[in-house]
């Protein structure tokens, strides 16, 4: 689940003092009233609302200091959520609705601080609590139609289809329009048909779901591999979801039939883990990089869930599988051929490879010069700066910005510096 709430509105709203105040309006309350602007002015809102308090004290009934008080309370709200302040957040936005009940933008305010909140339980493993968050939000605002999207995205990812298919479906009454929600209910309907009658396993790190009629010992062969990889790669970034991955194993048939992907395609990571039963039959080093490489795209979607370029994705993957990994002869030729021909692409244009219509071999060769980017930059760097580039892509900077504020350096300059490393790697024995 990746989805994130919208950004709060904040109200806008000016106090206005009237030079002939009513007699019932005590003059006192009337400068209070003047200080509680002038704080507001400068986003002081813990002072404009001490200051409007006193007002009320003095002129309870003044329908304009109530109003106001609920506007300050919001705006403070929304200051407080800035900050990743989101319980503060929520008492403020609580407080503010005792003031005007009935408010519409407050209302959807705290809607979208509790969703966020919900999101950030999912991902620290807290279901129950997420779900329960989020009913809360639909309370504050039933029309929150990314609440019931949001929602219907973790009844998906735990395999809760029934439950899921509703709540997207309310989002699609409230929102004819929301997008995304097609795609959710096709692909539903394809999962629903292969894994109708799938056994789970379900443990403290990975649950996973496999064709009852199959040979079980592969579930159990696999799971000492799935330990491994959530030690190894939780190690790089320092992740150790707690939420369990789910890992689904597919016959070549059920995994087309899911997936819509080719024979050709040895796994697939897109929220699951999803494998075929003939490849897990494999050597135990060739089974040991395909379940490090899905798993390393489940770590780097948990904890940088947008903006990441798919070459990246899969060229930290493929690092994971095998950081050690020496290039063999016909990948070595293959290098020198790319390099001393031209054709070589700069290795931040390479997500146009992975839309699916790139030859086999422009493929291949996508893939070896993302994994050697990746290697080059935790050799030439470390982790720590491979995981703060991460995050300046998922905080929505482009790359070469992201690059820039990691390393103070630009594209070309780090460019030259890989196709040193490649010419490198080219000759080594």
């Amino acid at each position: 689940m990746n989805r994130k709430a919208p950004l709060a509105a904040v109200i806008m709203f000016a106090l206005i003092i009237c030079a002939n105040a009513e007699e019932g309006v005590n003059r006192k309350a009337a400068e209070y009233f003047k200080q509680a602007s002038e704080y507001a002015a400068r986003n002081d809102w813990p002072r404009a609302i001490d200051c409007l308090l006193n007002a009320k004290d003095l002129a309870p009934g003044e329908k304009e200091i109530t109003k106001g008080l609920a506007v300050y309370y919001n705006n403070w709200a929304m200051q407080l959520g800035d900050s990743g302040d989101l319980d503060v957040a929520r008492e403020k936005l609580e407080k503010a609705l005792t003031y005007d009940g009935q408010n519409r933008i407050i209302k959807t305010n705290l809607a979208n601080y509790l969703l966020r909140k919900a999101q950030l339980e999912y991902k620290n493993g807290y279901t129950d609590s997420a779900i329960n968050t989020i009913r809360e939000s639909l309370e504050a605002d039933p029309e929150n139609v990314n609440g019931y999207m949001t929602l219907g995205d973790i009844y998906y990812e735990t395999d809760d289809f029934e439950k899921a298919a509703l709540n997207w479906r309310q989002a699609r009454k409230l929102d004819p329009a929301i997008e995304g929600v097609d795609t959710r209910f096709a692909k539903l309907k394809k999962e629903e048909a292969v894994e109708a009658k799938f056994r789970e396993r379900v443990g403290p790190y990975f649950k996973i779901k496999f064709d009852t009629t199959r040979d079980e010992s592969v579930v159990y062969n696999i799971s000492d591999k799935l330990a491994e990889a959530y030690r190894d790669i939780g190690s790089y970034f320092a992740y150790y979801p707690k939420q369990p991955t789910t890992v689904i194993i597919y016959t070549p048939e059920q995994f087309e039939t899911a997936t819509s992907r080719s024979a050709g395609t040895l796994g697939l990571y897109d929220g699951k883990m999803r494998l075929r039963l003939t490849d897990l039959t494999q050597a135990d080093s060739r089974l040991k990089k395909l379940i490090y490489h899905e798993y390393a795209h489940a770590v780097v979607s948990g904890l940088y869930p947008k903006n990441i370029p798919v070459w990246l994705h899969e060229g930290i993957a493929g690092w994971a599988a095998d950081p050690d990994h020496k290039l063999s002869a016909g990948e070595k030729a293959l290098l020198k051929n790319l390099i001393s021909s031209g054709r070589l692409k700069k290795f931040y244009e390479l997500n146009g490879y992975f839309s699916g219509s790139a030859p086999q071999q422009d493929l291949a060769a996508a893939y070896l010069e993302s994994e050697l980017f990746v290697r080059y930059f935790v050799r030439r760097y470390n982790c720590y700066y491979l995981k703060s580039l991460l995050s300046e892509l998922a905080s929505g900077n482009t790359f070469e910005q992201s690059v820039y504020n990691v390393l103070k350096i630009d594209l070309n300059r780090i460019n030259s510096d890989f196709i040193e490393y490649l010419n490198e790697c080219c000759r080594l024995p």
